[in-house]
């Protein structure tokens, strides 16, 4: 409106100008002696230009007015507005036009690459970074003309992200999983590097520095790796899964085996364990969930194998891994596990090439019969899927890349999946997507490939309460943990998904890491350790006290506070010694180490986990019922292991060893008598060997009735295995304690 009555129009021109991202809905406004004092609306309207380019600032131009009125009035008391120039509006047109924008970072100024890496907290702020690997590219350093080709954290500022310009250079890689493997607090990563067949994977250790174990035998070509712990010791393992070469593989020739590796860490040494057998695979992946609820982490394993593509689910037996489950084959692809129905039990989202082409597909976990297809679900094939509940209303949704028409999202609808094409812009398109709330703002964001998407949905997600009720049950060196479900606003409590924190110091993590910091913001995004269980067991542990905790994790993968913390007490084993004289040892309930010393002893092992030693006669050694240790030492002795999985060792001496019940393990080593084994099971008890060696000198042949194993090149015998054919004995049965 006008501040006084004109005598003639006055005309206000209007004009946006930037067009292409805001109009107006007039180009001037008219001002009369009858309408001078109302108000006049204009419409800014900001156009949708269909793609991904940040907040875009623009002006409304209010040209100056147009006006024939004369100042008549020496003392200007009336005057006219032509010529007075209005104020200009400042416009932005927000990229809202989808649920997602892209937000500007600092990447695509100095870095030419790609993610390699999922979302992860690596220095522990609380803000979830990234790594992104130049490959053929090169990578400059911000601030300076330091060029090179390799991998590098992308840390996140709270608004944007930059390159950790303190960070050691590190190869090119094709992937980088995180994991704190040693368990003190802070991520580590695997990671795969680029080059010729013959270029081993590394550990990258972010405490002080960069460490560089080759965890992988040479060879490592198309693999993939992934955590998990397999033996619920606490500790991750990591899973190799590639073309490795084997033993007595004809490299001259490069014909190498595929053969998926096991690595476990203890006390700073990363030794493969030959017991686990899995499938070679290369453009593979794997990933981890006890999809049975038996307190033990199973894998889903994908890629190229010997015998075509495959997606098979391996159950964990306590020993070793079964196949339980066989999927569509699928390689160059994903698999990932989340609970879509929230019934409790992780389901399976599968994506990649298979024989019939590229395919994304969803298998309900039905408990009892295995994973079946939900066939309600019908989505795109695609080279990468991940679940995450992105609305915020407490279902699973999924997030696809690699698909014909770019990047994807199917919101959970309860019956099956929706596509919700007001997400991002048609041409956004990427190989990588990831979900992850960078911004801490309870919206779950998207990295794709090199770049970062901000949700931009009111709908913000609040994490769970912290669980209750925590109990701890202690059979001699294990422990069962126990709690009450959480609840949460938006996540029904079959949604919710758990992870636990065991240390040896109050609130400490020593013992089991939780990948989260102490007020319970996660370091990763995904499901916790302990999965949907309410319940977990861990095993071998050392006497001692220990201090445990438990949060619970939602559909948005926010986890709540730590419960109030729980501890529970290892009792320290009995310790019974014989004399010089031939003795009758019994254990007791407990854990015992029993010690015979001199003279031709009798031990019993009775209950517990026992640690049996039979000193310098000729012995007699029962372990009992508990996971025992039984170590005849000199003489010749006799060694039964009982109803559980022991580890049998005659020592010095021609001894007879009977596993028993159990998967059992049987060490020997040269120079130190020629053994016996009555009840060897081939495909479930182990072989160690010690003392430097190795299968390869070893000559296995068949005798009566028995296979005789001895050094090849001495002929010196080691052990005699009653009632196996020779032709039964490979490298399978050796592995390692």
């Amino acid at each position: 409106m006008l501040d006084s009555k004109p005598s003639s129009d006055v005309v206000i021109p209007v004009r946006s100008d930037n067009p292409a991202e805001g109009t107006v809905s007039t180009s001037s406004l008219r001002f009369t002696a009858d309408n001078w004092n109302v108000a006049q609306t204009v419409t800014i309207t900001g156009v949708n230009d269909n793609r991904p380019d940040g907040d875009i600032p623009y002006k409304i131009i209010l040209d100056p007015a147009i006006n024939n009125d004369i100042p008549d009035d020496p003392f200007f008391l009336s005057f006219s507005y032509s010529g007075i120039d209005p104020e200009d509006v400042s416009v932005t047109n927000l990229e809202r036009n989808y649920t997602f924008s892209k937000i500007p970072t600092e990447i695509s100024s100095y870095f030419d690459g790609r993610t390699i890496s999922d979302w992860g907290d690596y220095n522990g702020d609380g803000k979830l970074d990234f790594i992104a690997s130049g490959r053929s590219q090169l990578l400059t350093r911000p601030g300076s003309s330091d060029n090179f080709t390799g991998s590098w954290p992308l840390l996140n500022t709270g608004s944007t992200f930059t390159a950790e310009s303190g960070f050691p250079r590190l190869s090119p890689g094709s992937s980088a999983v995180w994991g704190d493997y040693n368990n003190d607090g802070k991520l580590n990563f695997a990671l795969q590097t680029i080059g010729s067949r013959f270029q081993p994977g590394s550990l990258i250790k972010l405490d002080g520095g960069v460490s560089l174990p080759n965890v992988s035998p040479n060879n490592n070509f198309n693999s993939s790796q992934s955590w998990g712990d397999y033996n619920n010791d606490g500790k991750l393992d990591l899973l190799n899964a590639t073309a490795e070469d084997v033993p007595n593989a004809d490299f001259s020739g490069f014909a190498f085996t595929n053969a998926s590796v096991m690595y476990r860490y203890s006390e700073g040494n990363w030794t493969p364990d030959l017991n686990i057998q899995l499938p070679g695979v290369t453009n593979g992946a794997a990933a981890w969930a006890d999809y049975n609820k038996d307190s033990q982490q199973d894998i889903l394993l994908i890629g190229d194998s010997a015998g075509g593509k495959i997606a098979k689910v391996f159950r964990n037996t306590g020993s070793g891994f079964v196949e339980a489950f066989a999927l569509p084959g699928v390689s160059n692809g994903s698999a990932a596990w989340g609970d879509y129905n929230n019934d409790r039990l992780p389901d399976i989202l599968l994506a990649g090439n298979s024989d019939a082409g590229q395919i994304t597909k969803v298998f309900r976990n039905t408990s009892n019969n295995g994973f079946i297809e939900d066939t309600r679900v019908v989505l795109p094939g695609s080279s990468a899927a991940d679940w995450g509940d992105y609305d915020n209303d407490g279902k699973l949704d999924i997030l696809l890349a690699g698909t014909n028409r770019g990047n994807r999202v199917f919101r959970n609808t309860g019956n099956g999946f929706a596509e919700d094409t007001n997400v991002l812009p048609g041409n956004v398109t990427s190989s990588f997507a990831d979900w992850g709330d960078y911004d801490k703002d309870g919206k779950l964001d998207m990295l794709l490939d090199r770049d970062v998407y901000r949700n931009n949905s009111p709908n913000a997600n609040t994490p769970p309460t912290a669980p209750g009720g925590l109990r701890s049950a202690v059979y001699n060196k294990q422990v069962s943990l126990g709690w009450n479900p959480a609840a949460d606003a938006q996540t029904s409590r079959g949604g919710l998904n758990y992870n636990l924190r065991v240390g040896t110091t109050p609130g400490g993590s020593e013992i089991f890491a939780p990948m989260s910091l102490n007020d319970g913001t996660r370091q990763v995004v995904g499901l916790g350790n302990a999965g949907q269980n309410r319940s977990w067991t861990l095993q071998d542990l050392s006497p001692g006290t220990y201090y445990w905790s438990v949060q619970a994790i939602d559909t948005a993968w926010a986890g709540s506070p730590f419960a109030t913390e729980g501890s529970f007490t290892i009792e320290p084993p009995s310790l019974i010694n014989g004399t010089d004289g031939n003795d009758l040892l019994d254990g007791t309930s407990k854990n015992d180490e029993i010690y015979g010393l001199r003279g031709n002893d009798i031990l019993n092992g009775v209950d517990g986990d026992d640690s049996l030693f039979g000193g310098r006669g000729n012995d007699s050694l029962y372990g009992g019922r508990g996971i025992d240790i039984l170590k005849g030492e000199n003489g010749n002795d006799f060694l039964q292991g009982g109803r559980n999985d022991d580890l049998l060792d005659g020592g010095l001496g021609n001894d007879n060893l009977t596993g028993g019940e159990g998967f059992d393990k049987f060490f020997l080593a040269a120079n130190s008598g020629a053994d016996i084994i009555t009840d060897f099971e081939d495909g479930k008890d182990l072989l160690i060997l010690g003392n430097g060696l190795t299968f390869a000198q070893l000559a296995i042949v068949q005798g009566n009735g028995r296979t005789r194993i001895s050094v090849a090149a001495t002929g010196q015998g080691i052990v005699a295995l009653n009632g196996v054919p020779a032709n039964q004995i490979t490298a399978a049965d050796f592995g390692s304690i």
